[in-house]
């Protein structure tokens, strides 16, 4: 019950948000309905991760209503996703709940050549596996953070175990995340689109 009547709200708001040109709160919206949608459907499924996004995300477009009235132009521009994860059917299936949502995402199984991606392009999001053969997750993010493309971009870390995620939170950077296998979709969705959008109002808010 509590999911359905957060629901109707959350459409109420993607409804009017759209029609009034709040692009950067009509987006969200639009990604926490299909999830909440789908909890209902699948209420198993709820767990403390997800408590914690559809929490942080609500709090996020509270933010954005008070200053709906700043453009939004960014938001609409492309969004570019690196996946790095060692297990090749873990890639795949992340890259298509991506892809689903008109995120643009490129896997790689190598921590080694995820670093070199890293240096030479710029990503608005990385999905990082924290046991990768070689290099840990933590010590690529660490790497990461000193390439000059990537001091802030959101790094949102995938965890096994539910016991390590108090540690995980611990360990987390200003701009990252966690979220647990198995991976509901539709909440990976809703995370990435999250950390994106909020950088780039971050970004924008800055530059203005």
């Amino acid at each position: 019950l509590r999911l359905e009547a957060l629901s109707r709200k959350i459409r109420f708001v993607n409804h009017m948000t759209g029609m009034a040109g709040c692009y950067r709160i009509s987006q969200l919206a639009n990604a926490l309905e299909a999830l909440l949608y789908e909890l209902q459907e699948k209420p198993g499924f709820v767990n403390e991760s997800l408590r914690h996004n559809i929490d942080s995300t609500v709090r996020l477009m509270i933010d954005w209503l008070a200053v709906a009235d700043q453009p939004d132009e960014q938001c609409l521009s492309p969004t570019t996703v690196l996946v790095v994860d060692d297990d090749a059917v873990s890639n795949r299936a992340l890259l298509f709940a991506l892809s689903r949502a008109n995120l643009s995402a490129k896997s790689v199984t190598d921590p080694f050549k995820a670093l070199q991606e890293l240096r030479e392009n710029s990503f608005d999001a990385v999905l990082l596996d924290i046991n990768l053969p070689g290099m840990s997750g933590f010590s690529l993010c660490e790497q990461m953070r000193a390439l000059p493309l990537h001091k802030t971009t959101p790094v949102i870390f995938i965890t096994r175990y539910a016991e390590f995620e108090s540690r995980a939170r611990s360990m987390l950077h200003a701009n990252d995340d966690f979220i647990s296998k198995p991976i509901l979709p539709i909440e990976l969705t809703v995370k990435v689109t999250a950390h994106v959008l909020r950088r780039r109002l971050a970004s924008q808010t800055a530059s203005g």
